[in-house]
């Protein structure tokens, strides 16, 4: 997606990446453009939910919770 059409996605957003995931750039720019975004990195690769399940749930969590 182009940056002008990221910027016009007004919700609150959490991206999460992990720190050795080749996707990471992604992350970074994705959590740059959105207006509303967070960058979340975690200690893990592409694979988050299998690799990292009680971090990725306690984040998920807490950013739920508010």
């Amino acid at each position: 997606m182009s940056d002008d059409a990221l910027l016009r996605i007004d919700c609150e957003t959490r991206c999460f990446y992990g720190t050795g995931s080749s996707c990471a750039p992604v992350g970074e720019r994705l959590a740059r453009v959105l207006p509303r975004a967070t960058l979340t990195m975690l200690d893990g690769g592409h694979f988050l939910p299998t690799e990292k399940p009680r971090e990725l749930s306690a984040a998920l969590h807490e950013f739920f919770r508010g």
